[in-house]
């Protein structure tokens, strides 16, 4: 799984009485843990369609 850094941007402008700031910091991380999944699953996929098209190509190397 991948790793994003820590940001340094929007929430440091925010002050730390800000009462949405625990509230921006949170939004912050779970968007960052959906793009994550997506960007994993996204690879999953495609190590899967790679080795489907690796085992086609196998299969027809013995039709030849």
């Amino acid at each position: 799984m991948l790793e994003l850094p820590p940001m340094a941007g929007e929430e440091m402008s925010l002050a730390q009485s800000d009462p949405h700031r625990d509230g921006f910091i949170e939004g912050e991380r779970t968007l960052a843990a959906q793009i994550l999944a997506l960007v994993d699953e996204a690879e999953l996929k495609g190590h899967e369609e790679a080795s489907a098209d690796e085992e086609e190509m196998i299969l027809s190397l013995g039709q030849t």
